[in-house]
């Protein structure tokens, strides 16, 4: 059985974090714990105003050249 070579491209990391709230733009993103019924979550905030409301931004050397 041979091993799988990985490429970096595997693994998917987004390019930037833009908050819906306040437009910041960031690259790291803030980490916060949230328990909820005995379980504990990781939630991705915004370092600026600390909502949770973010999307990703992100583009690959593959999508620029279509």
């Amino acid at each position: 059985m041979t091993k799988k070579d990985k490429k970096t491209s595997d693994v998917w990391r987004p390019d930037v974090y833009i908050c819906n709230d306040c437009n910041h733009r960031f690259d790291k993103a803030e980490y916060i714990k949230v328990e909820d019924d005995g379980l504990v979550f990781q939630r991705t905030v915004c370092p600026k105003c600390k909502s949770e409301s973010i999307r990703v931004s992100s583009w690959s050397e593959e999508d620029f050249q279509k």
